[in-house]
């Protein structure tokens, strides 16, 4: 007897292989989206950005405390939820700024 609850295998396939492709091309391009990579920093309180205190590193197991802020030769800097951070001096570059939902930055 035919299961009817069951679409067929062809569509499933299909799906499957849409959905396994789709993830191999984040994967690819956004590799930021799922592992940090040493170095980066993360907010763990609000606070200025040059203040230590306001920030985290991934030293490639754990996050640590900042022993700098993050500068112009960061890579990855993550302003997480419920975080504001404020900044006075201009020039602060980084490759990636992700401000999480409910996460603000401003400059002062």
């Amino acid at each position: 007897m035919k299961e009817l609850s069951k679409p067929p295998f062809k569509k499933r396939l299909k799906k499957t292989a849409l959905i396994v492709t789709t993830i191999i091309f984040l994967l690819i391009n956004y590799p930021g989206l799922f592992a940090q990579s040493i170095g980066d920093y993360g907010s763990i309180t609000s606070g200025s950005w040059s203040h230590i205190t306001t920030w985290e590193t991934w030293d490639g197991s754990n996050w640590i405390n900042a022993a700098t802020s993050p500068d112009n030769s960061t890579n990855s800097v993550t302003i997480r939820n419920g975080h504001i951070i404020t900044y006075t001096q201009g020039g602060k570059e980084v490759k990636d700024l992700i401000v999480e939902t409910g996460g603000k930055i401003y400059n002062n």
